[in-house]
């Protein structure tokens, strides 16, 4: 787990050469969906109580699952690292793809075993608690995205931005497809929530008549 926060981190000489310094990369923050799992993952883990007995354990498992399993996915099908951290053609040679490949294999695996486990209950209330979650998150990523770009200025006017971070990718498609215009932006965001709230519904749907299935949680 050390080694997924600590990884991207890079060793440069300071100015005057006296110093070596550890450097990280804006976009390499552990901001990005994926990312904050490593977080949860480990208050899942370590915090008291059982998972049974934990209601906040509850909560926050009930949120993994659709969210990791549904976010790794996409993250192996589409790996953006090849547009933010190596070329194609390191992709079986440097350390970096094996590490992505397997961490959000991982995070499958993790997400589909929590309804399997039976200690976790499902109902509608965990699909609200997940979209409510995401839609948190996201509007968290807006604001860091926009926090960290890079204006550009002339005459003390800014004629363009250029942004150095795309956490859960809501600037640019993972795949680097640029959002040229406003309404291209808008759009590709609307898709991206009628997205999440589909396949949310789908993976809750999926547990309906399984016995994780709890009516009695519902509010």
């Amino acid at each position: 787990m050390l080694q997924l926060c600590v990884s991207c981190i890079e060793i440069y000489p300071s100015a005057d050469g006296s110093v070596m310094l550890p450097y990280l990369e804006l976009q390499h923050l552990p901001f990005h969906l994926c990312s904050i799992h490593i977080f949860t993952i480990l208050y899942c883990t370590y915090a008291k109580g059982s998972i049974t007995e934990n209601n906040k354990k509850q909560t926050i498992l009930r949120i993994i699952y659709p969210t990791a399993t549904i976010g790794a996915f996409f993250a192996i099908i589409l790996p953006s690292i090849f547009n933010t951290t190596i070329p194609v053609s390191q992709a079986f040679s440097h350390p970096i793809a094996y590490q992505t490949f397997l961490y959000h294999s991982m995070l499958i695996i993790l997400g589909l075993y929590i309804p399997m486990s039976g200690e976790v209950s499902f109902s509608w209330k965990g699909y609200r608690q997940t979209m409510i979650a995401i839609i948190s998150t996201g509007v968290l990523a807006i604001y860091l995205n926009s926090m960290l770009a890079t204006v550009v200025y002339k005459n003390e006017e800014i004629i363009s931005v250029e942004y150095v971070t795309n956490f859960l990718f809501l600037y640019k498609t993972p795949i680097g497809i640029a959002l040229n215009t406003k309404l291209a932006w808008l759009i590709y965001l609307a898709i991206l929530i009628v997205l999440a709230f589909v396949l949310v519904f789908i993976f809750y749907l999926a547990l309906r008549k399984k016995k994780v299935w709890d009516a009695g949680t519902e509010e």
